[in-house]
């Protein structure tokens, strides 16, 4: 097991590609449903609804679905693991 800026990881998957041995990184997610996040750069807070172990399409290996108010509306995005912090509690 490896450490990757702060995440734990396995080499668990061998694939071999034209003879060479390559290794598949599988990461933990940091988060659940039901956690609250923000944006390390700032903004509300949100609500984790789902975590995909892998998103290929974006090469994100965990993604979060998250939704929260802007006032009275309900907004949803999607995020990658390391442009996400656990939310400051209120005071």
């Amino acid at each position: 097991m490896i450490c990757l800026a702060g995440h734990s990881t396995n080499l668990s998957k061998r694939i071999y590609i034209a003879g060479v041995a390559y290794y598949h990184m599988v990461v933990k997610p940091q988060f659940k449903v039901g956690d609250l996040v923000e944006l390390r750069s700032g903004g509300p807070t949100m609500t984790v609804t789902d975590v995909r172990e892998e998103d290929p399409e974006r090469n994100w290996p965990v993604r979060y679905d998250c939704t929260w108010f802007a006032g009275k509306k309900n907004e949803t995005g999607h995020f990658p693991e390391l442009a996400l912090k656990p939310a400051q509690a209120e005071k």
